[in-house]
């Protein structure tokens, strides 16, 4: 089965490096099994916080749900966002990974929630596959959070605090992915 998932685009919500958001959004290409679970028609989601979130799965057995999404369309670096979300389980077996539970809540409508396998049905994927697309898309991202104007943080000792302790993370989860990567090449 497969695994795909792409940063399609990237951008701040606006271009004031004062903005109280802190997180890159943008759109994202996934593909699970069979299933398009996210394309360009989705729109945006945001992509840095989504990043941190699939790079714990790419260490870990990790499970979500519409509190813990793994793709979030809105919130903050705290992971507090709105219902629409899309979520999988993910479980390490050796050198595979197997995705359940894939579903998507495009609305804040729960009766639009959209479920890609039956109840007990999962999707085996290599590990280095999997950790090597999450891979790719947190580099993409880091390159733009790198590549954009320093985060600036007027009187706010908390949000310098929470996009800090995020870099941290997010910086040592990939670290962790390229040497998970290493293991299952």
């Amino acid at each position: 089965m497969s695994f795909k998932l792409r940063l399609l685009s990237q951008n701040w919500i606006d271009d004031d490096p004062h903005h109280i958001d802190l997180c890159s959004h943008g759109s994202i290409y996934l593909k699970i099994g069979d299933n398009v679970v996210a394309d360009e028609e989705d729109g945006e989601w945001t992509v840095s916080t989504s990043a941190l979130i699939m790079l714990r799965s790419a260490i870990t057995d990790y499970i979500t749900d519409e509190t813990a999404p793994m793709i979030h369309h809105c919130g903050q670096l705290m992971m507090v966002g709105c219902p629409i979300s899309v979520c999988w389980t993910v479980q390490h077996n050796g050198s595979a990974v197997l995705l359940s539970g894939i579903r998507k809540q495009p609305t804040t409508d729960t009766k639009d929630l959209v479920c890609y396998l039956k109840a007990k049905e999962q999707v085996t994927v290599s590990k280095a596959t999997y950790v090597r697309d999450i891979l790719r898309f947190a580099d993409a991202v880091a390159q733009f959070l790198e590549n954009s104007p320093e985060r600036v943080f007027v009187e706010n000792e908390y949000d310098r605090n929470e996009y800090s302790a995020f870099l941290d993370e997010f910086n040592s989860l990939r670290d962790k992915a390229r040497d998970a990567l290493k293991q299952n090449a």
